[in-house]
């Protein structure tokens, strides 16, 4: 899942706050308007659904809050196999048929580009590794 994208009925543009970017599998991807995460309002673990035998793979927070609002993108997600990791910087262009994100993965060690091509329109599509 991707943070910090913003949408209006035309286009997805760059934000601080307000779409979460989520990957599938099957290099599809999708973009879901979530309210941020509010550390005096919203609840660290948002709903029971979530809870794994693992509590450091439980998802929490941000990501909780967006799986429990959007209970298909869970569905489609699956459990977690990893804890929640924050150690991503980032650079996103964008372009007409699309978007490029580079980051650096401090965990994996280097820098890694995924393009998202625009379907239908520009609020889902595929997506690669580059």
């Amino acid at each position: 899942m991707w943070r910090g994208m913003e949408i209006d009925d035309q286009r997805v543009y760059p934000s601080t706050e307000g779409a979460v970017v989520v990957l599938y599998s099957d290099s599809r991807w999708e973009i879901v308007q979530l309210a941020k995460f509010d550390e005096n309002r919203d609840p660290q673990y948002p709903c029971a659904e979530l809870r794994s035998r693992s509590p450091n793979l439980t998802p929490k927070r941000g990501f909780g809050k967006l799986l429990c609002t959007f209970p298909n993108v869970y569905s489609r997600l699956g459990s977690a196999t990893s804890q929640e990791r924050g150690d991503v910087t980032a650079f996103v262009q964008f372009f007409d048929n699309g978007f490029l994100v580079h980051y650096q993965d401090f965990e994996r060690g280097g820098w890694f580009t995924i393009a998202f091509f625009y379907g239908q329109g520009e609020k889902s599509g595929t997506w690669g590794l580059q």
